[in-house]
């Protein structure tokens, strides 16, 4: 009886400390740094059959120390396309894996491109590079504020792009977030470090121990305190290619009219210009400037097949896939022609998409030559 009586008494001790335990079990990060842990042990007996007074409990206690450990993820699951001039935005996620709260300083670092000049960057938790959760300490380190055990935030490295950028030119980012100590919220704490000393000669002091990993940044090891990141695609720019190419073909002369014609003086020339755009971003406020010398003068626009489809001060151009069309002012201007310094040709307001539609522009006009 009194063997059973022990075991159901044990049994219950363990149940309760079952339940005492759960709750601190429940996080993914384990118990709270700064929990002190208390065991007692007590002891019941009989002699002679007769219960005997309890003897004082034995009791042991330490303190749960700061294990600290967290990641950066890179969220960028494909290439972000820039534009030149704009805001772009590289997402990352830095969670606290650790049991105690911490601040986190982040750091980016531009890892691969050599736009000139390079773009500029900021580190914030908005996709626009404005900050609303992000602190930033008085030396201007920008930082995560006392992020509690198991939480996560997404920040951005928010670039801005130059106003120039080789189409296809790819930029990528490392985010590096270091931690620091918490508990002042508003002020970036003390860098966390490993605590000196034996633990077992201190168990009432909570102790330090960096437990990070060694993320895929230059320069990362296990156990250091940081864990540095690099964006797995980044940026990739999105610009234009613009080209153009220039033909002329003798169209006729005083001699010959239109079969075989020489290039002799009051010949007619036809003028054709193909404008291109082989990059991945369309254009806008395309001017196109043909500047005659003064042995050519510009007369009403032949197709080729008959003279002068076009009235004066017009050219033909055609845009894509579509056909030939006279256009004239205010796209179309000519310059008045001087035997000394030419003629210039003028057309503006024109774009260059990457569909198709209006890429590319063709244009026609025909010339004498004096």
């Amino acid at each position: 009886m009194e063997t059973r009586f022990r075991s159901v008494y044990l049994a219950v001790l363990l149940i309760g400390a079952v339940a005492l335990m759960s709750p601190l079990s429940a996080m993914a990060a384990g118990t709270l740094a700064g929990t002190t842990i208390t065991n007692n042990a007590t002891v019941t007996y009989s002699v002679n059959g007769q219960a005997q007074p309890t003897p004082p409990a034995a009791t042991a206690a330490f303190m749960v120390d700061d294990k600290v450990i967290f990641t950066v993820t890179a969220m960028d699951s494909s290439a972000i396309t820039a534009q030149p001039g704009g805001k772009f935005a590289q997402p990352f996620k830095v969670t606290n894996n650790g049991n105690n709260t911490h601040d986190f300083a982040l750091v980016a670092t531009q890892i691969t491109g050599t736009l000139s000049p390079a773009p500029t960057y900021v580190v914030a938790d908005n996709a626009n590079g404005t900050d609303t959760n992000l602190k930033t300490s008085g030396s201007g380190t920008v930082y995560i504020d006392e992020m509690a055990p198991d939480a996560s935030m997404t920040v951005y490295v928010v670039i801005t792009a130059p106003n120039q950028a080789p189409n296809g030119a790819v930029v990528n980012y490392s985010l590096a977030a270091i931690a620091y100590q918490g508990g002042t919220p508003g002020s970036l704490g003390a860098l966390s470090t490993n605590t000196a000393g034996v633990k077992n000669s201190n168990l009432n002091t909570m102790y330090t121990v960096l437990a990070d990993a060694a993320g895929n940044g230059a320069g990362d090891k296990n156990g250091d305190g940081q864990y540095i990141q690099n964006g797995q695609f980044g940026f990739v720019f999105a610009s234009a290619v613009v080209s153009v190419t220039k033909t002329s073909a003798i169209y006729s002369d005083p001699i010959n009219n239109t079969t075989n014609p020489r290039a002799i003086p009051q010949a007619m020339v036809i003028y054709t210009l193909t404008v291109t755009n082989s990059g991945s971003a369309s254009t806008s406020a395309l001017t196109i400037t043909d500047a005659l010398p003064g042995t050519i003068q510009l007369v009403n626009y032949s197709d080729g097949v008959a003279p002068s489809p076009c009235t004066a001060g017009q050219v033909e151009i055609k845009q894509g896939s579509g056909a030939f069309a006279c256009t004239g002012a205010p796209n179309v201007s000519m310059s008045a022609w001087s035997a000394s310094t030419g003629q210039t040709l003028t057309i503006s307001n024109l774009n260059l998409d990457t569909a198709g539609v209006t890429n590319p522009i063709i244009i026609r006009y025909m010339a004498q030559i004096q």
